[in-house]
């Protein structure tokens, strides 16, 4: 991990958070078009499970139901692809940007929480969307333990990113 950090900071530079970020982008804009376009007229307006924070397992059997086969088929693709790359392009854009307020002279200790909270959220994320995907995979059986790993990985999730908000925008405090 330590070497993992090092070749980033060693990368760090506003280039690769904008690049990052842009990717980034692109792949959100990609998702949602395929989500509006495709998904939600196959399902018939069902929403993409993971958007839905206060779904319970119970409704991910629903859910599952409701997409139908190429429903399920296309959530599974999207969420072990685009939706793969969402969590880590953010989180490494994060790291970045951490990065370069060190290089900077912003104390470690006031890093190393965002790349913490950064690191959790994308990998809540990905342990949601495995989950979800053996929700789906398993229909019309009903996974009650991978369906309730899904809620705590979202719920996670949204904490992470809450705290990771709170974190980076806590003002830094002056040593005297």
């Amino acid at each position: 991990m330590e070497r993992l950090a090092k070749l980033l900071y060693s990368k760090a530079s506003k280039k690769a958070v904008v690049i990052t970020v842009l990717l980034l982008a692109l792949v959100v804009v990609t998702n949602f078009s395929l989500y509006f376009l495709r998904f939600l007229p196959l399902t018939g307006g069902t929403k993409y499970m993971e958007l839905n924070l206060g779904y319970s397992p119970s409704d991910l059997f629903r859910y599952a139901e409701a997409y139908g086969e190429e429903g399920r088929r296309m959530y599974r693709a999207m969420s072990l692809t685009l939706d793969m790359l969402t969590p880590f392009l953010a989180s490494l854009a994060l790291a970045w940007e951490a990065f370069c307020l060190m290089k900077k002279g912003v104390t470690a200790d006031r890093v190393k929480p965002v790349l913490s909270m950064a690191i959790g959220c994308c990998l809540s994320d990905w342990l949601e969307n495995v989950c979800m995907n053996i929700v789906l995979a398993s229909f019309p059986s009903e996974p009650m333990a991978a369906a309730a790993l899904a809620w705590v990985f979202t719920q996670l999730k949204f904490i992470f990113m809450l705290l990771l908000v709170i974190v980076a925008l806590w003002p830094e405090r002056k040593h005297s």
